[in-house]
């Protein structure tokens, strides 16, 4: 039985590589054949193009390519690299113009996991919702995120006429679920993120491959933030204070942050040695809080208090696993984590969530 993935392989952030990699580790360690379809987004293709300063479009395109280009152009080439090396793709690359065909190579299509059915990040590409899988192929999701729908029932209508052909659905976050299950899809189910589903020791086979290039501290504390603010390396800085520990900045910009080690090429094999040789971490990522306990790291995660909304699959996540204390607005950081109490939970969410995997496809 084969199976291909649709997934954010070609989207260049970390969360978003890494969870494709460990789902399709994951379904071809069951003993299934699987590879990641290379599937091409329009809207990816313009947000993670190659910039260059002869290429510019306006005034805007013009002064990043000077300011940012080369790190950027770097980065890029790292998770291009990464991908090539580490994920099974499929040897054809697909489009809008010719996904059909990938019908001929699979018998099962999964989407997810990541944000595939937020309509707002990817144009509204229908694909991430199996529109383009023949009706007797199987269609099932894995840890895939939806934002619920308001006032706009065409669109709510899409979703279900997509999602009624679906043999089973699983999602990443309790929001998600309770609004599929409003929609009358009373079989959705709760899943652990792809990344979750291999173990320390699997994250660690595969950090070990990438070196730095670069001697950091025995010690540190690793701060990882998409869309940092000030507040953030405020944060970052009184942590590092409190800890006596020196900064480690996996560096989203171009721009230079203060008395910290900037990293900004990181690739994604880096980013989880990074978390590997950490001594503490600080985020405000979903994907970060993941890999700070799947690697047993003592860390503290970062809330978006002005757009709550944006929160759902780390509370979800440190809800699961009881480990809501760690919230840097309330956390104290002299408290241990009892990291036998949370392998236990995980270990056991992990093997259902596996379980369930395994049953989707083969049932």
């Amino acid at each position: 039985m084969k199976v291909g993935i649709i997934t954010f392989q070609r989207a260049y952030n970390y969360g978003a590589v890494l969870q494709a990699y460990a789902l399709c580790q994951k379904i071809n360690s069951l003993g299934f054949s699987c590879e990641v379809i290379d599937y091409h987004c329009e809207k990816f293709e313009r947000d993670y193009k190659k910039i260059s300063i002869f290429k510019a479009g306006s005034i805007r395109e013009f002064i990043s390519a000077i300011v940012n280009g080369k790190t950027r152009n770097k980065k890029r080439a790292k998770f291009i690299d990464f991908v090539e090396r580490e994920i099974s793709l499929s040897p054809q690359k697909y489009y809008c113009e010719n996904i059909i065909d990938s019908n001929n190579e699979y018998d099962v299509f999964i989407t997810g996991s990541d944000q595939v059915w937020n309509l707002n990040l990817t144009d509204e590409d229908w694909n991430f919702f199996l529109a383009f899988v023949r009706l007797e192929k199987k269609k099932i999701s894995y840890a895939a995120s939806i934002v619920a729908i308001d006032n706009d029932k065409e669109i709510e209508n899409k979703i279900k006429n997509c999602l009624d052909s679906f043999s089973r659905i699983t999602l990443r976050e309790n929001s998600g679920v309770k609004y599929l299950l409003s929609l009358g899809y009373n079989s959705t189910k709760l899943v652990l993120d792809p990344t979750l589903l291999l173990t320390k020791e699997e994250w660690t086979e595969l950090g070990k491959k990438y070196s730095m290039g670069m001697l950091l501290p025995k010690d540190y504390l690793l701060a990882y933030f998409v869309s940092p603010t000030q507040t953030n390396y405020e944060q970052m800085k009184n942590l590092s204070e409190e800890t006596n520990l020196p900064i480690v900045l996996i560096n989203y910009t171009h721009r230079k942050v203060d008395a910290v080690i900037n990293l900004t090429t990181v690739s994604p094999g880096q980013f989880v040695r990074l978390f590997m040789n950490a001594t503490m971490v600080i985020t405000n990522s979903f994907h970060g809080t993941a890999f700070s306990i799947n690697l047993n790291k003592d860390f503290l995660y970062v809330l978006n208090i002005e757009k709550p909304e944006k929160n759902e699959r780390i509370n979800t996540l440190v809800n699961l696993l009881e480990l809501s204390e760690r919230d840097f607005r309330f956390a104290d950081i002299n408290n241990e984590i009892d990291w036998t109490k949370v392998n236990k939970k995980l270990n056991k969410l992990r093997s259902e969530s596996i379980n369930i995997l395994r049953d989707e496809i083969v049932n």
